[in-house]
């Protein structure tokens, strides 16, 4: 009986060392991805602060339905996005609206990356947690037919904020924005020294 409570006993702690050994080394962490991408639903905005709505699909009024998968009009295809803007908003000369998206990385992540592949009908400017990013502008107006790719390198464990601003040029004319961001980072696991414990019993 002494024996086994012996036994028991050793294997317990060498299996507490065991996971506070692997958990203070982590030899291997977890490599994950995150993909953010723009859809019907997302709030949006003619004004900074708000007051938000939902996002309807591109405006489309005036042409022929594009195909927005390099078909017809040659509009620029993100696998996963939709093409978004607000409802029956039709805007003068470079008046924006306004897409802000708040997204989450788990606590613990290391060497966190991002790349965003974006465009708009016709410009578009961003910022990730406050700081700005190169957008598109004049003398380009055929933005909405390429995709624009932007490493993103001020991404942080917890929360972050991405705030898009997009215009249309033209009244009355095809309006829209389609973006895609994708964030790898490694996850170390956390153990929990309390299971080894659980194993006692």
């Amino acid at each position: 009986m002494r024996n086994t409570t012996v036994i028991r006993n050793f294997i317990v702690y060498f299996s507490i060392f065991a996971l506070v050994f692997a958990q203070g080394n982590h030899p291997t962490a977890k490599k994950s991805e995150i993909i953010i991408v723009s859809a019907i639903g997302d709030p949006v905005s003619n004004s900074q602060s708000g007051p938000f709505q939902p996002a309807s699909t591109a405006y489309l009024a005036g042409w022929e339905k594009p195909r927005f998968d390099g078909g017809l009009a040659n509009y620029a295809f993100i696998k996963g996005a939709t093409w978004i803007w607000m409802e029956d908003f039709v805007g003068d000369f470079q008046q924006p609206l306004y897409f802000p998206k708040i997204f989450y990385i788990p606590e613990g992540a290391t060497e966190i990356s991002g790349t965003l592949e974006i465009t708009a009908d016709n410009f578009f400017s961003f910022s990730i947690n406050g700081l700005n990013y190169r957008g598109t502008g004049p003398p380009d107006r055929r933005q909405w037919a390429n995709v624009y790719r932007f490493s993103i390198t001020n991404l942080k464990p917890g929360e972050n904020y991405l705030f898009i601003t997009a215009y249309e040029v033209h009244p009355k004319t095809p309006s829209g924005l389609v973006y895609k961001l994708t964030i790898q980072y490694k996850e170390i696991p956390v153990v929990k020294v309390e299971d080894a414990k659980n194993f006692q019993g």
